[in-house]
C-alpha cells in the first residue's frame, strides 16, 4: 500500500452561507489513494461523496469546500487545522491515516467536511 493511501473517517456538514448551523451532517470512510495536493484532495471528495448531487438536492447550486482535521483533546473539547494547500495535506495525512482519532472535517458552504 502507498504510503499515503488508507481510509479515513470523515464528518460532512452542509451550511447556507447565512447560518452558522449545519442543516445536513452525515459521517463517512472515504479511501485516499494517491491524493496528493489540496485541490485532488477536494476533487476526491466531490466525486466520492457525491456532492453536486447533494448539493442539487438541497437546491445550493455552486458550492465552497473546507476541510479541516479534528484533533480532540482532554476535557472534551478539540482543535481544528484548516487543511488548504498541499504542503497542509501532506502534513495532516499521517495523523488522519494513524488511529488517533483525528477526524476529517469537510464543511461544504454553503457546505463543510471533516476528518477525524
Amino acid at each position: 500500500m502507498a504510503a499515503n493511501a488508507g481510509v479515513v473517517k470523515a464528518i460532512v456538514r452542509f451550511y447556507r452561507i447565512d447560518s452558522d448551523l449545519a442543516f445536513e451532517r452525515f459521517r463517512s470512510r472515504i479511501p485516499i489513494k494517491d491524493v496528493n495536493t489540496a485541490h485532488a484532495l477536494k476533487k476526491h471528495l466531490v466525486a466520492f461523496l457525491g456532492l453536486k448531487e447533494v448539493a442539487r438536492k438541497f437546491g445550493l447550486g455552486d458550492f465552497d469546500i473546507k476541510v479541516l482535521r479534528i484533533a480532540p483533546k482532554a476535557g472534551g473539547k478539540s482543535d481544528n487545522f484548516a487543511i488548504n494547500t498541499g504542503d497542509q495535506w501532506k502534513l495532516e495525512l499521517p495523523s488522519l491515516l494513524d488511529d488517533t482519532e483525528s477526524e476529517m472535517n469537510s464543511m461544504y458552504s454553503k457546505c463543510i467536511c471533516i476528518w477525524y
